[in-house]
């Protein structure tokens, strides 16, 4: 029984340092002003309007992502001061295989607390 729980507890070991090691790895190579500027200029790409983005994290648990918090979504053109959106959180998780060869492709995307501001205009 020593024996089986020796092999259970380097087994543990190894797979804790694995996933403290991936993370550190993740951190270096991944830099969060790296990941919010691309956020922000892909974000306002594909809108067409300004998106602002408070602060940055990358995440891993449930699969290799990024947390973007205090997300803004400007309002279109011809509509005013404001914002079209205020988002709490927006959670997005990366494919693992793609992301290798440098290509993004959203596995998952989830969106906490979302608040849109639409102005109705008079007939």
């Amino acid at each position: 029984m020593k024996r089986i729980g020796r092999i259970t507890l380097w087994i543990g070991g190894s797979i804790a340092g694995l996933i403290l090691l991936a993370i550190i790895l993740i951190k270096i190579f991944f830099p969060i002003e790296k990941a919010k500027a691309f956020a922000v200029e892909k974000g306002s790409a594909a809108l067409g309007r300004p998106v602002m983005v408070g602060d940055v994290d990358v995440s891993i648990w449930g699969g290799i992502g990024v947390l973007l918090k205090n997300v803004a979504i400007g309002n279109p053109p011809g509509f005013g001061e404001g914002n079209l959106a205020s988002i709490e959180q927006v959670d997005v998780k990366l494919a693992f295989w793609p992301l290798l060869t440098g290509d993004y492709r959203v596995n998952r995307l989830e969106i906490d607390r979302p608040s849109i501001a639409l102005r109705v205009l008079p007939n």
